[in-house]
């Protein structure tokens, strides 16, 4: 069986929360077949999740979105191309490659003397511990890189935020729709919690830990026994994994 050529930030997210869900997401061939359909809260949330990031990209005019969704080679040139180019001072989506690590960045931001600010864009209303192995992990693709990363920054929604017209909250991807900023003051919809020191405190703790714990159960031929926790049930995974009735049942 050979292992993933590269570990994507999204695996290595999965992987934290759960190390069977990371090695089964590592392996789309062999395993995704066997997850459940994403069930209506799932897909709320993906797409809130999406819908976040589409705002968050007005509060930064004359930005270049990276294309490339899925060809990591045409996005990494692509970005390299604008990283370049001194007219652009935003990228969205830019893709960075490094030693068997792969990301793709909400907002960089350049900010001079060849410097560059990491912006993770979270469809929440403050900023959480959790969030940290996310941007642990772009921070230290992005420096493996080459780059040299001055703040690391998570973009959430104002908590206090109300919208013009008086109705509903923080949360913007419900009625208004977010294709479009839909009246929103952005200056005001959005809050940057500077998380600098919080980010490199977790990558000297606990990055290259996980990263060789993620490769030696990558490598072996069947997902790591884990302990049942709260939450397991809404895994996609569950039913057929970890279920009384299912192969891995711990």
């Amino acid at each position: 069986m050979s292992t993933p050529a590269r570990i994507s930030k999204s695996r290595f997210t999965r992987y934290v929360q759960c190390p069977r869900l990371g090695y089964l997401q590592s392996y789309p061939d062999r395993f995704k077949h066997l997850a459940d359909p994403l069930d209506w809260l799932a897909l709320h949330l993906i797409g809130e999740g999406t819908r976040a990031g589409e705002l968050a990209r007005d509060c930064f005019p004359g930005g270049v979105l990276i294309g490339h969704v899925w060809n990591l080679g045409r996005a990494c040139a692509e970005t390299a191309v604008a990283m370049r180019n001194d007219a652009v001072s935003h990228l969205f989506e830019p893709a960075f490659a490094v030693e068997g690590l792969l990301c793709r960045v909400d907002v960089l931001c350049k900010a001079g003397d060849g410097e560059v600010d990491l912006i993770e864009v979270k469809a929440a209303n403050s900023a959480k511990a959790e969030h940290l192995p996310d941007v642990g992990f772009q921070l230290a693709v992005l420096e493996r890189s080459g780059l040299s990363v001055r703040s690391v920054g998570l973009m959430h929604f104002n908590p206090d935020y109300v919208h013009p017209d008086g109705g509903g909250g923080a949360a913007p991807c419900g009625a208004h729709g977010a294709a479009s900023n839909q009246g929103y003051d952005l200056a005001e919809l959005f809050v940057v919690d500077d998380v600098t020191q919080e980010a490199r405190r977790w990558v000297a703790e606990n990055l290259d830990g996980l990263l060789g714990s993620m490769r030696a159960d990558l490598a072996r031929a069947e997902p790591p026994r884990v302990p049942l926790r709260h939450g397991c049930k809404e895994c996609a995974y569950y039913r057929q994994f970890c279920a009384p009735a299912g192969p891995l049942h711990p």
